[in-house]
C-alpha cells in the first residue's frame, strides 16, 4: 500500500489529546469516511484510527485519535507527516491537480499544455501556450472539457488574456 502525504501534525490543543492538523494546499480533505490515517515516526508510517476530527478551516483539522487521550501520549506525534493510502487521497486531491500536463486544444487545435498552478480562492493555471507562461483563471468559460483518457482539456482563452502574459 502506498502513501500520500496530507499535511503534519501541529500541535497540541487542550488537555484531552486533541491535535491541530495543518492540510497542504493541493488537498480539499474532508475526511469523511477516512477512518485511519498514518504518522510517520523513524521512517515507518504508523496507523492512527480516527476517534473524531473537527474543522477548523479549509487548511486546519482539529483530530481526537483513539488511544491517544492525553497531551503527552501525543508528544512523539508533533511535527510528523501525516499521510492517507493513496486510494483515499485520489479522491481528494484538487481537480486542477489531475490536470497537471495535459495538452489544451481550442479551435480543433493543440495550443500548449498546463505546467502549474496557484490554489487561492480563486484558482489560477499557469499554462504553456506558444513557448510563454500564462496564467488563467480557472473556470468553466475558459476550461469546459476534460478528457482524462486522452489527457485533454478543451479551452476558450481569450487571445487577449493570452497576449497580457
Amino acid at each position: 500500500m502506498g502513501f500520500t502525504r496530507i499535511g503534519k501534525v501541529s500541535k497540541h490543543r487542550g488537555l484531552k489529546g486533541d491535535l491541530i492538523i495543518k492540510i497542504f494546499k493541493n488537498f480539499n480533505l474532508s475526511f469523511d469516511g477516512i477512518d485511519t490515517v498514518y504518522i510517520e515516526q523513524e521512517n515507518s508510517h504508523i496507523p492512527y484510527v480516527i476517534k473524531k476530527t473537527k474543522k477548523i478551516n479549509n487548511r486546519k483539522f482539529i483530530f481526537l485519535l483513539k488511544n491517544q487521550g492525553s497531551r503527552e501520549s501525543n508528544d512523539m506525534l508533533i511535527n510528523n507527516y501525516i499521510s492517507i493510502n493513496d486510494k483515499e487521497a485520489e479522491k481528494f486531491l484538487n481537480e486542477i491537480e489531475k490536470l497537471l500536463e495535459y495538452r489544451l486544444i481550442q479551435d480543433e487545435k493543440e495550443i500548449g499544455k498546463i505546467k502549474d498552478y496557484i490554489y487561492n480562492d480563486q484558482p489560477i493555471v499557469i499554462c504553456d501556450i506558444n513557448d510563454k507562461e500564462v496564467m488563467v483563471p480557472y473556470v468553466k468559460e475558459y476550461f469546459f472539457d476534460v478528457n482524462h483518457k486522452e489527457k485533454l482539456v478543451s479551452v476558450n482563452i481569450p487571445r487577449d488574456l493570452i497576449n497580457l502574459n
